[in-house]
């Protein structure tokens, strides 16, 4: 099995982190942050507040609140699929942000979905890579108002042993510093992997041990990694969302989330 060129995640010069083409010097960065939108007379919003559920949210100098989700893009398998690549599909949560559920008008306007179905970091996130580049050089994204979704993770714990998932876990960081240093991207969502050792397929292989270490692996590695690129990168803001979190949650108690007895049995509710 191949992996990704391992590259530690250090923290960029000043001069690096700040010489992009949307902000020349980091001081006109932190100084817009305070001054908001002189438009409105509002400071820019806060960063959310760290949980269980939101692990990491750091960074915030070009963050817009609702605003720097106009534009979403997408990396990752089925989990993340939409209806318009689908049709006929079933919902997943890129109708969620886009509104569906909610009575709330959605602040996102456009969403670039790079996904496929069974896609792993290994394999397919360069290809989906290279497919934005393409997008971007015929129309460029303002990196104040975009937002790069990664949620991968889950196929690659499926068929790679713990001990050799940290430099796959790093391509994506890869690919995050390329987006940051080369296309002013500024706002990046990663989700980690949700308890996959608890589905039926792993129940009934007896790899239910095997499948909660390596998901356990990812997700530590994810976290840990996500911190250091976000202290390296002064004009970035990281947020991790935990699916790994919500999802037990649901697991544990589904009678108390609207789940009844007529829905799917202990195998899917270990």
């Amino acid at each position: 099995m191949s992996h990704s060129t391992k590259r530690k995640v250090t923290p960029l010069s000043p001069e690096r982190a700040d010489n992009d083409p949307l902000e020349k010097t980091g001081d006109r960065a932190r100084k817009r942050a305070k001054q908001g939108d002189r438009l409105s007379g509002e400071p820019w919003p806060k960063l959310p507040t760290t949980t269980q559920y939101l692990p990491v949210a750091l960074g915030g100098s070009h963050w817009r609140g609702e605003n720097s989700f106009e534009t979403i893009v997408i990396f990752g398998d089925s989990y993340s699929k939409s209806n318009e690549l689908e049709n006929g599909g079933s919902d997943t949560w890129v109708e969620c942000v886009l509104g569906n559920y909610s009575r709330k008008e959605s602040p996102t306007s456009r969403v670039l979905n790079f996904v496929s179905p069974g896609a792993t970091v290994e394999d397919d996130l360069h290809s989906q890579f290279l497919s934005l580049k393409r997008t971007l050089r015929e129309a460029p994204l303002d990196g104040e108002r975009t937002a790069y979704f990664f949620y991968l993770g889950i196929n690659d714990c499926g068929r790679t042993h713990s001990d050799d998932l940290e430099p796959i876990v790093e391509a994506i960081f890869d690919t995050m510093h390329d987006l940051y240093t080369k296309f002013s991207a500024k706002n990046f969502v990663l989700i980690d992997v949700p308890p996959i050792d608890r589905s039926p397929g792993a129940v009934e292989s007896g790899s239910v041990e095997d499948m909660e270490e390596r998901v356990q692996t990812w997700n530590e590695l994810l976290q840990t990694q996500a911190n250091d690129f976000a202290k390296g990168s002064s004009n970035a803001t990281v947020f991790m969302f935990s699916s790994h979190h919500v999802l037990s949650e649901v697991l544990d108690e589904p009678l108390d989330l609207g789940f009844t007895e007529y829905d799917p049995g202990p195998a899917n509710c270990t």
